[in-house]
């Protein structure tokens, strides 16, 4: 699926089925074959095969591992509580869709990207959002502080509280 239409399924400006890459013809069309929910669980650099849980083995000549990635770990007490989840994945979209129907507040910790586009989602969706980043400024990485402030404002505007200069603490 195209990770990067997460945010507008989250704020339900997309359907699910919209996420879909290629249908199921095109990959048999251009000799591709693709194997869903069975992980790898070995990579035999030496013979150039991987292992897969259902006892598949599969020859490659070039392997690319791309395997998404994890949400940081705050290293905080609770943080593994039922409600406390990342922002990365179709699941984690279901899941915070889910949650935005039951509940009515929300809080996304980190200005980047991802906690932005997250909090934007839940808010669309009814949520009252609250933003809390430790830097000084949102998006620190990409904008300076006067374009920051900037893009503070409007998101103010649309309704989401933002606290900067802030950490969670346990």
């Amino acid at each position: 699926y195209n990770r990067i239409q997460l945010s507008s399924l989250l704020a339900g400006e997309a359907r699910e089925d919209s996420l879909q890459l290629q249908q199921p013809d095109w990959y048999r069309q251009h000799g591709v074959t693709v194997h869903q929910g069975d992980p790898v669980t070995a990579i035999n650099r030496a013979d150039q095969t991987v292992c897969t849980a259902s006892g598949l083995t599969q020859p490659y000549t070039q392997l690319v591992i791309a395997t998404g990635s994890r949400s940081a770990s705050l290293g905080l007490e609770g943080e593994a509580l039922d409600g406390v989840m990342g922002f990365r994945d179709l699941q984690d979209t279901r899941r915070l869709i889910s949650i935005s129907q039951r509940h009515r507040r929300a809080v996304v910790i980190g200005g980047g990207f991802l906690g932005l586009e997250a909090a934007e989602g839940l808010r669309s969706r009814g949520m009252a959002v609250t933003v809390l980043h430790r830097s000084g400024h949102l998006l620190n990485r990409q904008l300076d502080p006067a374009g920051s402030a900037l893009l503070e404002e409007s998101l103010t505007e649309r309704g989401l509280a933002i606290r900067t200069r802030t950490s969670p603490v346990a």
